[in-house]
């Protein structure tokens, strides 16, 4: 916490590395339930 006050108040979000992953996993996942749920259905 102490790094937000040394930056001026300015706190730091995700870097674009950081959010690209886990949205590609997220995206996986959906795919794979759709998938997988169509499949159950039948």
């Amino acid at each position: 916490m102490a790094d937000v006050f040394a930056r001026g108040g300015k706190a730091g979000g995700p870097t674009e590395a950081e959010v690209k992953e886990p949205d590609a996993k997220i995206g996986r996942l959906a795919v794979e339930n759709h998938f997988s749920g169509r499949g159950l259905k039948r």
